[in-house]
C-alpha cells in the first residue's frame, strides 16, 4: 500500500468544500497519477454504468493483503466444467450399482469395477485441474 510524504514538498492543489463535483458534458474525466490515484471514505464508494466495468490490472487484491492472507478467486467455467465432470462419472457409478440384485450381482462386478476405475480417475483429474486450472492466477480475495 502507497503511504504518502507529509509533509509534501513539491506543488500540489488542495480543494476542501462542503461538496465537490466535477462534470464532463460532451466526454470522459481523466484522473492520472504518477504513483498512484487513492480514494478514501469513511462510508461507501460507488460506481453507476450503464455498461460494463473493466478493471486492466497484471494483479486485482479485494481486500488489504489478499494475495498473502487471502484466496484466490475460483474460476467459475473452469470448476464447473470439472466437477460436472466427476459429476458425470458419479451418475455411471451410481447407475450400475443400482442395476444390483441378488441374481446379477456376478455379472455385474466388473462393470461396477470399470466405473470405479474410471470414477477414481476423474477425481483425480478434477482434484488436478482444481488445483491448477481453476484458480486466478491475478485475483485474490479475503
Amino acid at each position: 500500500m502507497y503511504t504518502p510524504q507529509f509533509p509534501y514538498l513539491g506543488n500540489q492543489v488542495i480543494i476542501s468544500s462542503g461538496r465537490f463535483v466535477a462534470h464532463s458534458k460532451d466526454d470522459f474525466i481523466f484522473l492520472f497519477g504518477k504513483k498512484g490515484i487513492g480514494l478514501s471514505t469513511p462510508a461507501t464508494v460507488n460506481l453507476d454504468v450503464n455498461e460494463r466495468v473493466i478493471i486492466a490490472s497484471p494483479k486485482i487484491e479485494l481486500g488489504y493483503q489478499a494475495e498473502i492472507r487471502g484466496d484466490s478467486v475460483l474460476l467459475g467455467n473452469k470448476a464447473v466444467k470439472q466437477l460436472s465432470d466427476l459429476c458425470d462419472a458419479i451418475q455411471a457409478l451410481s447407475a450400475a450399482l443400482a442395476q444390483l440384485n441378488a441374481a446379477a450381482i456376478e455379472k455385474a462386478v466388473p462393470g461396477i469395477v470399470q466405473t470405479s476405475t474410471v470414477l477414481a480417475s476423474q477425481a483425480a483429474t478434477v482434484k488436478n485441474q482444481l488445483n491448477n486450472n481453476c484458480l486466478s492466477k491475478t485475483t485474490y480475495t479475503l
